[in-house]
């Protein structure tokens, strides 16, 4: 043979052997392929035919023994997935009412709250120390003259110092707690004192003039106790009038002493309710509204 056959029959054997060994690595590769795809689909169909295993579970609490049914919660069927959304639901609300979020906003509230009600608190301590007292506006309306002494009042047509508000509406209300003292001859004047001795005199004038004919009707006997804010009397149906206030309510101070600390507000509409007076009284007993 010549040299160059020799070559020939050694590459040709090279060839062959690398051929050899791609067919031999295709059959294997081609063998675990087929191998890992039949794993796959028996495993699916094993699923697919699983059945719903019920599980007995006892939950003893105290004497009693409860026995309950669980259902694996892995399902195929998109209809049978009602008590895992309602189980996933129940977490999500129980993650939002313990979110951290929420939580400081809840302590922040609770702590506005709280300093809300000590201010009250040390308002109406104040005021127990200072005895200040309050007396409220007892009807809405626009307000007139407003005084805080004698002198002033003689002028304005007021025996004590006080309010003249024109009423937009028939109702008044008490401005104080107390009892109904006094009820004169006239039917449209009235009186309530405090357990303090605070005496505050309401009264209705037209145009100026005292009435001798009744224009309210009251809503709570003579010597009642009435609450501040509570219906006191009614002006008689179709008296007052938007647009023709010719009926004025007076608010005066019967009680007021002279040299008695006395402050008056002054406002131009009021509404019931409203504070206008606040005086220093000289007991120790100081009720608040």
């Amino acid at each position: 043979m010549a040299q160059y056959d020799y070559i020939a029959i050694w590459v040709g054997g090279i060839a062959l052997a690398v051929l050899v060994i791609m067919i031999i690595a295709f059959l294997i590769y081609r063998k675990r392929h087929v191998n890992h795809h039949s794993m796959k689909e028996q495993k699916s169909r094993k699923m697919k035919d699983l059945p719903a295993k019920k599980k007995m579970v006892k939950n003893v609490q105290g004497n009693d023994s409860q026995t309950k049914k669980i259902t694996p919660v892995v399902t195929l069927d998109s209809g049978n997935n009602t008590s895992g959304n309602q189980r996933l639901d129940g977490a999500r609300i129980s993650h939002r009412r313990n979110h951290p979020d929420r939580v400081a906003e809840e302590s922040m509230w609770k702590e506005k709250k709280e300093q809300e009600e000590d201010e009250i608190l040390k308002k109406m301590e104040n005021e127990r120390k200072n005895k200040v007292f309050m007396i409220y506006s007892p009807c809405n309306g626009e307000m007139g003259d407003a005084v805080e002494n004698v002198t002033d009042a003689k002028e304005c047509g007021l025996d004590y110092p006080g309010v003249i508000i024109a009423p937009s509406d028939d109702k008044v209300y008490a401005p104080i707690n107390g009892r109904i003292s006094w009820k004169s001859e006239n039917p449209n004047m009235v009186s309530i004192q405090s357990d303090t001795g605070v005496e505050v005199l309401l009264s209705v004038l037209k145009e100026d003039e005292v009435l001798q004919t009744e224009v309210f009707t009251m809503k709570t006997a003579q010597g009642a106790y009435i609450g501040m804010g509570e219906q006191l009397c009614q002006f008689t149906q179709g008296l007052i009038r938007k647009g023709n206030r010719i009926y004025k309510m007076k608010m005066e101070l019967s009680s007021y002493q002279e040299g008695q600390l006395l402050l008056v507000k002054r406002f131009s509409y009021i509404s019931h309710g409203d504070k206008i007076i606040t005086l220093k009284t000289e007991r120790n007993a100081v009720e608040t509204a």
